[in-house]
């Protein structure tokens, strides 16, 4: 059963920064090379010094991008420039965004979440594979700081809306910070630690599953963390701190929840002949060359949920891609991957596109393959010769997630893009010796 809490959140204290949208980043992982140089900018006390720290020539052990940032979370808290609540509460949470010229609106909470282990029968479901590196990355800051800097992104099914209409209760409320950001999204959070309304979340959402949408590798981090203080520990009760991690919450059947599709960018293709990759895509796909990015994404747009149908893009070709050999794919490439995500659009562009036709039957190292959730910027990548394939896909459904992790699978890792992301700087969750409230 999926077991939430409140907590007592650390925040940027108003008084001495009084400007809170200059000390927020998006998740570390979708930080670009630039744009961490940007939020460096920005202020001097922006969260990206701890989610996202930058190494320096020297280097070490005792010295590092997790050590410093260590060092900045405990010097901000002595300076006040971060305060910790004084009474355990769950943060309500709204962003307010445009989505192809219309305005929606996202709402969940902040909580922590009692840590489990993956399995079938469990209350939390992950949905994507994750990678030994990112996982190493994210274990030495969790060593460094022990507090989760900022919370991965979590939805329950909620067919009835009852925790939906709770939030829109306390939303009508002032809330305790009020932000935009550079897409133009609107970020608002509430303090909330009402018991009666925390109790309503935590029996509403006890018998039901969580489904990490994004932050598995945080989560899996997080639940190595947890396994090895607990053989270190004489007196290990379950209720230590950080037997639990800080997740924002949303309703998985809200038709504000938006995913966005993960284009690929191959970073370099084999020695093998343009021929032969020609050839094999002709074998599975039927083309058709289109003038413009509009005239590619109208065609895509038009055959979602009919066809199978990718753009390619290397430079001198945009073209629209229909899968017409769908018996040949399952055949010949297909064979073992399971049935039920055999066709998403993720697993094809994977074994099908980018290992059988472009890599010539050979898996392509994860390290040659980039991700990019806009296709404009995709497009002026490879215009710009930084990568030298684009592969464009329509993005994958919420009833897809639910139904792979649901029997225990996991798609390609950036299976989904889910937008918006909750915001890094708005609460952090700092280990303490036990939490605050059963």
């Amino acid at each position: 059963m999926a077991k939430i809490l409140p907590f007592k959140g650390i925040l940027y204290n108003r008084d001495r920064i009084p400007d809170v949208s200059k000390v927020t980043a998006p998740p570390y992982d979708v930080i670009s090379e630039g744009e961490q140089d940007k939020y460096y900018g920005m202020d001097e006390y922006n969260i990206i010094r701890l989610i996202l720290g930058k190494e320096h020539p020297g280097d070490g052990e005792q010295n590092n991008q997790y050590t410093r940032a260590a060092g900045f979370l405990q010097s901000w808290l002595e300076e006040r420039k971060l305060v910790q609540d004084n009474e355990p509460s769950i943060y309500f949470y709204s962003q307010e965004y445009n989505m192809e010229g219309e305005r929606k609106l996202q709402k969940g909470f902040i909580c922590i979440l009692r840590l489990e282990e993956f399995s079938e029968n469990g209350a939390v479901l992950p949905h994507e594979k994750t990678l030994a590196g990112a996982k190493k990355d994210r274990s030495q800051l969790i060593d460094a700081c022990q507090a989760n800097l900022s919370p991965i992104f979590g939805l329950y099914p909620d067919p009835g809306f009852h925790l939906n209409k709770l939030l829109n209760e306390h939303m009508a409320g002032e809330p305790v910070l009020n932000i935009g950001d550079e897409n133009e999204t609107t970020h608002k959070l509430w303090r909330v630690c009402n018991p009666e309304a925390i109790r309503r979340i935590q029996d509403t959402l006890e018998p039901r599953k969580i489904y990490i949408a994004d932050g598995h590798h945080r989560y899996e981090t997080a639940l190595a963390y947890r396994n090895k203080r607990r053989k270190c520990e004489t007196n290990f009760t379950g209720n230590q701190s950080y037997n639990h991690i800080m997740i924002y919450l949303t309703d998985m059947d809200d038709s504000d929840l938006t995913i966005l599709p993960a284009h690929r960018l191959v970073r370099s293709l084999s020695d093998g002949s343009p021929d032969g990759r020609k050839k094999r895509l002709e074998e599975f796909f039927s083309k058709k060359t289109c003038s413009s990015l509009g005239e590619l994404s109208a065609l895509m747009k038009e055959y979602q949920g009919r066809e199978i149908t990718f753009g390619m893009y290397d430079g001198d070709k945009l073209e629209f891609l229909i899968l017409r050999e769908k018996r040949k794919y399952e055949q010949e490439v297909a064979i073992k991957v399971p049935e039920i995500y055999k066709f998403l659009d993720v697993t094809i562009a994977h074994h099908l596109l980018i290992d059988h036709i472009l890599n010539g039957g050979e898996e392509m190292p994860e390290e040659n393959i980039a991700y990019a959730k806009d296709a404009g910027k995709a497009l002026k990548l490879i215009g710009e010769r930084k990568f030298a394939l684009a592969i464009l896909l329509n993005p994958t459904r919420v009833d897809q997630v639910k139904a792979i992790a649901s029997i225990g699978m996991r798609m390609p890792g950036k299976a989904t893009y889910f937008y918006p992301k909750p915001l890094s700087g708005l609460v952090i969750h700092k280990f303490q010796s036990t939490v605050d409230s059963e």
